[in-house]
C-alpha cells in the first residue's frame, strides 16, 4: 500500500510538472514540449486542478481515513492527469477525472 501511495504522490508531481510547463508556455517563454502530441498550454488547467491538486488532496484524504479502497479516487485522478499529460483527446481523461 505505501508503494501504491509513493506512486501516486509521484504522478501527482509529473502532473505538477507538466501544468507548471504549460502554464510558463502560457506566458511566451520558448520551452520545448516534450511529447509532440500533448497540449499543455490548452490543458494546463486541468493538469494543474485534477492531476495535482485532485491526486495529493486524495491521498491526504485516504490517507487520513486509512483504508486501501479510498486510494481508488486519487488513483483515477492521477490516471486523468496522466492521460491529459500525454496528449489523451478522446473522452478517457475527462472520464478518469470525473470517477
Amino acid at each position: 500500500m505505501k508503494a501504491l501511495r509513493v506512486l501516486l504522490l509521484l504522478s501527482g508531481v509529473v502532473a505538477l510538472i507538466t501544468g507548471a510547463w504549460g502554464g510558463l508556455l502560457r506566458m511566451s517563454w520558448q520551452l520545448p514540449l516534450p511529447v509532440r502530441h500533448a497540449n499543455w498550454i490548452t490543458y494546463h488547467g486541468p493538469l494543474m486542478v485534477v492531476g495535482f491538486f485532485g491526486t495529493l488532496i486524495g491521498i491526504e484524504r485516504a490517507v487520513a481515513h486509512g483504508r486501501a479502497w479510498a486510494l481508488l479516487a486519487p488513483a483515477l485522478s492521477a490516471a486523468g492527469g496522466i492521460a491529459v499529460a500525454l496528449g489523451s483527446l478522446d473522452g478517457t481523461a475527462p472520464l478518469l477525472a470525473t470517477l
